[in-house]
């Protein structure tokens, strides 16, 4: 090996040497002074759907209960814009009946019973359960009897 080739050797190593104690120094220069972020970030949650309006009717004929109740809107204090899907479901005595799931704010759930004795003794729960994506609200629940009428 000549002595040339040996002295560009050395001078490369201590360049190599003075870059790596000299490249961390400049990299920590570039990023010491702080800054506030113009961003702001928070969580948001899903609340239970409110002002829940509807009609619901009962019918009784030959021991039969009938029962239909309809949703016709609801305020959805949610993200704006966001597919919302809803799940509406009738239950009867502890039992769902009908559901649909939508992402309407509407909905008609119907249950038309066997033969009972006592006709209208049935009582009825309404859910609705709403979600965005894979996140879930506080389900709305609105319990009554086979009567009809006007609910909000």
């Amino acid at each position: 090996m000549q002595a040339i080739d040996r002295a560009r050797r050395a001078v490369t190593v201590l360049l190599v040497a003075a870059f790596l104690l000299v490249a961390p120094q400049i990299a920590f220069a570039g990023f010491s002074t702080p800054k506030a972020s113009g961003l702001a970030v928070g969580a948001a949650s899903l609340v239970a759907p409110s002002a829940v309006q509807g009609t619901q009717s009962c019918t009784s004929t030959f021991f039969r209960e009938g029962f239909t109740i309809t949703v016709d809107g609801f305020t959805d204090p949610g993200p704006a814009g966001q597919p919302y899907s809803h799940t509406y479901t009738l239950v009867r005595d502890n039992e769902p009946v009908d559901s649909i799931t939508t992402t309407a704010k509407t909905a008609t759930l119907s249950y038309r019973g066997g033969f009972r004795f006592g006709g209208r003794d049935g009582s009825y729960t309404l859910r609705i359960d709403s979600a965005l994506r894979s996140w879930t609200a506080p389900a709305f629940t609105y319990a009554t009897g086979c009567t009809s009428g006007t609910w909000r």
